[in-house]
């Protein structure tokens, strides 16, 4: 696909079924033009929430900024996890998901539903990203409002940091002893 990564606006990725439990719609209800001004967020993803996604985003006078993208063949991620400058994963429910992961080790910050199930391992609130409860409006709207506030400088630290954390807890000798340990 052909996205076209501004230089001046900072990218946010938002790789997501487009279903219910990915929280994009209660997300977004509590999002405003002006919090996202010089940023450009980028949902890569299906899904039969769509349209309703895509309605919202139009009524809120989001659709300049918020771009809703066909997935991508997953060899390409790593290069959208690049270019991009904050991950966003707003679930309602989401028992583990690896594109946690894949974002700590790609050195993102993480604005993060405290509602996925790694969010205590892989989120250090205020360290390498910002915890929110999907379910609270204010909760949505404080951590996105420091997020998308933050200076590049403040997301690359955090990013760092995020990288830490993903050696620590996530590599495949610590995944594999991790396991073991569990099977024992």
């Amino acid at each position: 696909q052909n996205i076209n990564f501004s230089d001046s606006k900072k990218i946010a990725l938002m790789p997501a079924r487009l279903i219910p439990e990915k929280g994009l719609l209660e997300f977004f209800e509590n999002i405003d033009s002006q919090m996202i001004n010089d940023w450009q967020i980028l949902i890569v993803g299906e899904g039969p929430l769509k349209n309703n996604i895509q309605q919202l985003l139009e009524n809120k006078k989001l659709d300049n900024q918020v771009k809703i993208i066909k997935p991508v063949d997953y060899k390409y991620m790593p290069i959208l996890y690049k270019h991009s400058d904050l991950f966003i994963i707003p679930s309602v429910k989401d028992n583990n998901p690896l594109t946690v992961i894949e974002a700590i080790h790609s050195s993102l910050p993480i604005l993060a539903s405290t509602k996925i199930g790694n969010y205590p391992e892989a989120i250090k609130h205020l360290e390498n990203g910002w915890g929110m409860n999907p379910f609270e409006s204010k909760s949505v709207r404080d951590s996105a409002i420091s997020a998308f506030g933050s200076s590049t400088d403040k997301l690359k630290s955090m990013g760092e940091k995020s990288k830490n954390i993903a050696v620590s807890n996530w590599t495949s000798t610590q995944s594999v002893n991790n396991f073991l340990n569990t099977a024992i």
